[in-house]
């Protein structure tokens, strides 16, 4: 069997304008649903709580993940 591992996925969105936080959802939705390979995603290992930067917009795969020192 597979050794799996968990991790946590954030992606964060800052000054959405809306007229209210179901309009501001769907606006994301709608970006996500567009531009899904154009977003960057900070991931962390929950057991080490290494951090990496994963970038879909990166063409070759070895490039799309970066540490996050942050």
């Amino acid at each position: 069997m597979e050794n799996l591992k968990s991790f946590t996925v954030k992606l964060e969105f800052d000054c959405i304008m809306a007229s209210d936080p179901l309009d501001a959802t769907k606006t994301i939705l709608t970006w996500i649903e567009d531009g899904l390979d154009e977003m960057v995603f900070d991931v962390t290992d929950e057991e080490t709580n290494e951090k990496w930067t994963v970038d879909l917009s990166e063409e070759d795969d070895e490039n799309k993940v970066l540490p996050n020192n942050n």
